[in-house]
């Protein structure tokens, strides 16, 4: 069009030529003088106010723009008589099944949580025969432990070549030292200790396994060479905000499995003992942002909590905890929120090498600015040592309501957020 337009006007001047050249001299000569009449001083004012129309406009754009990404604010424009509304905003979004991040983009704590772990002879078969982790949990749940920032377990046996087998105890486990790596190559951050099979072989066999721990750089809590060092909390750090995860154990076989002042053992929760749990959880709670209580407790093999678990969640959250997580009776049991605070009662075996096919691995994310946490389930399945996600949806929902109805007050959506119950 521009072309046409060009050629139009030069054929247009061309015939005008023709009809009247003396005209177009004089045109032109009257438009010469009157630029020469026309100074320097003034053409350079004209140039000058130009540049600075256009600077101001200039700066107002930049304004809206920085108003818009600041405090999110919308201009009507007028286009074709009709009200449109400009916004930093997209249309629309796309569609994820990730949790919705907050509108304040607040980043938040990433931690990760897995029941039960015993290196099995299924477990250990099935990592040789590989050559590695991937013998023993999906890619799926790896990537998961990957991302996250913080990954513990309850390990469910001591690491050692020494002591003997505690008598009267039906079953007994031990796994040797330098199968640590094992647990390293999970991703495993730290363990809890407080249980009822790390003291299978005798304090020699809890020695040992501190030390492998310490080795491996695995964190550890719930037991220790005397109540002090049992008693101490996990704390972790992250953008200058300290989480601490404390374990304790309501299930001892024998009592003495409880440490002393003098004397190697675990942290127990029994009543006689619950003073000092409840105590130690203030403490945390006044040196720590966010503190986690992982408790040994309950029933084996039975779904619900025992009565007694329900009440004491209510004492450990008036003490200061800001979640709780069991382990113990090997199967899953459900989550309820007390006081706001969300108990998740079993995550059942992780990683066993046991006839108990459901498991999950359970997400929390903390926002540290509002004190807001979100829970997410990630069902799985284990058999021979091998643990993996579910990913079938229909597998997944049929999971989800399963562990709906098995809780308290709690909602589950199709990507397995926990919501309480408004």
């Amino acid at each position: 069009m521009k072309d046409n337009i060009n050629k139009y006007s030069s054929t247009g001047r061309s015939r005008a030529k023709k009809r009247n050249v003396n005209s177009r001299r004089n045109n032109q000569i009257a438009g010469k003088s009157r630029r020469r009449r026309e100074s320097p001083a003034k053409a350079a004012l004209k140039r000058l106010s130009a540049f600075l129309i256009f600077v101001n406009i200039l700066l107002l754009a930049v304004a809206a723009v920085l108003m818009v990404k600041e405090y999110g604010i919308r201009f009507p424009i007028e286009i074709s008589g009709e009200e449109k509304i400009a916004s930093s905003a997209p249309e629309s979004l796309p569609e994820s099944s990730e949790s919705p991040e907050p509108e304040n983009s607040e980043i938040p704590v990433t931690m990760l949580f897995g029941g039960d772990v015993y290196l099995s002879s299924y477990v250990l078969s099935s990592y040789d025969s590989s050559g590695g982790i991937s013998g023993n949990l999906c890619e799926n749940y790896r990537e998961l432990i990957e991302r996250s920032d913080f990954f513990i377990v309850n390990e469910e046996f001591p690491m050692s070549e020494r002591g003997s087998a505690e008598d009267d105890k039906e079953f007994t486990f031990r796994v040797s030292p330098e199968r640590v790596n094992i647990l390293k190559e999970m991703g495993v951050d730290a363990v809890t200790l407080a249980n009822n099979h790390v003291l299978d072989f005798g304090r020699d066999a809890l020695e040992d396994t501190i030390a492998a721990l310490n080795g491996a750089g695995i964190a550890h809590t719930g037991a220790g060479e005397n109540t002090e060092e049992a008693s101490k909390a996990v704390i972790w750090e992250k953008d200058g905000r300290r989480i601490a995860v404390l374990g304790a154990t309501r299930v001892m076989p024998f009592s003495d499995w409880a440490a002393g002042k003098q004397s190697a053992g675990v942290f127990p929760a029994y009543d006689a003992y619950k003073s000092k749990l409840l105590n130690k959880i203030a403490e945390l709670s006044e040196t720590c942002d966010y503190v986690i209580v992982y408790i040994h407790w309950g029933t084996e093999k039975k779904e619900e909590p025992d009565t007694y678990m329900r009440e004491l969640a209510k004492e450990l959250v008036s003490s200061g905890a800001d979640l709780i997580v069991g382990a113990h009776p090997h199967v899953l049991q459900g989550t309820e929120y007390v006081g706001g605070v969300p108990v998740v009662y079993s995550l059942g075996n992780f990683l066993f090498g046991s006839s108990i096919p459901r498991t999950m691995l359970l997400e929390v994310k903390w926002y540290p600015d509002t004190g807001r946490s979100e829970l997410k389930l990630y069902p799985g399945s284990s058999a021979s040592g091998y643990t993996k996600s579910i990913t079938d949806s229909a597998q997944r929902q049929e999971f989800f309501n399963y562990y709906e109805n098995m809780s308290y007050g709690i909602s589950i959506d199709e990507d397995g957020n926990i919501r309480p119950d408004s």
